[in-house]
């Protein structure tokens, strides 16, 4: 994690509301309409790798 503390108040709240909306869409079920949802949250050009159990690259829609 990067130690560069100069976040304002305003961003540390975009990203607390980000991760907020990420964590509801998941928690809502994994249906068709959950999944646009999902995908809506990372713009076209967005990348996300998830490394847990498994590996993998996912990229915006």
């Amino acid at each position: 994690m990067s130690q560069n503390n100069e976040l304002t108040a305003i961003d540390r709240f975009t990203i607390f509301e980000q991760l907020n909306m990420h964590q509801r869409c998941i928690d809502k079920g994994w249906g068709r309409e959950q999944a646009d949802l999902y995908n809506r949250l990372y713009w076209p050009e967005a990348k996300f790798n998830v490394n847990d159990l498994r590996t993998i690259n996912l990229r915006g829609f």
